[in-house]
């Protein structure tokens, strides 16, 4: 997270605040990296399933509090309910926007929403959050070191996303979850 804070402009020393947009795994594991400490701090959470959540999407593309929109699922799939065009509102209303990959299904697409961060003077990133997993970073440590000699092709299965945040794993009230 620190490498893409590096990529974003940022007046100051304060976190970036960031709006939260979708509370599945990824958004829990944000959440969790967030409170302990470093560049980024949630400050508004939107999810289209979650009853919890207090925050309207209307409210999180217009806030003046938020530098950072982090919507932690794949928006091009579009099943979630979102506006088809949160990106380009939250670009021109001045916020900066993290998706997680893909960024659209048509490279057109892709390519118009970049031109708009560019106009915008905002960063669009698409982030990849299996380069977090540990699974994807001890093989990328294994190929760095070269003991294995030249890899000519790799394939990698996923029985499971990752370890479930925190959050995923209790009950409200901090009991654990039955599987």
């Amino acid at each position: 997270m620190t490498a893409l804070a590096a990529q974003i402009t940022h007046a100051g020393t304060e976190p970036f605040r960031v709006g939260l947009i979708g509370l599945n795994r990824q958004g829990w594991h944000l959440i969790e990296r967030c409170l302990s400490g470093g560049p980024f701090q949630v400050v508004k959470v939107y999810d289209v399933i979650e009853a919890t959540v207090a925050c309207g999407i209307d409210e999180t593309i217009t806030s003046p509090d938020i530098d950072v929109a982090w919507i932690a699922h794949p928006i091009a799939l579009q099943s979630d309910g979102l506006p088809p065009d949160l990106i380009e509102r939250l670009l021109t209303r001045g916020k900066h926007v993290v998706v997680e990959a893909p960024l659209s299904l048509c490279s057109k697409e892709a390519e118009r929403l970049m031109a708009i961060a560019r106009q915008s003077g905002r960063h669009l990133l698409v982030h990849s959050p299996r380069h977090a997993d540990e699974a994807i970073r001890q093989t990328l440590a294994a190929v760095n070191c070269q003991e294995l000699g030249a890899i000519l092709a790799a394939k990698s299965i996923s029985l499971s996303y990752a370890i479930p945040p925190v959050a995923n794993t209790e009950q409200r009230d901090g009991t654990p979850k039955q599987a």
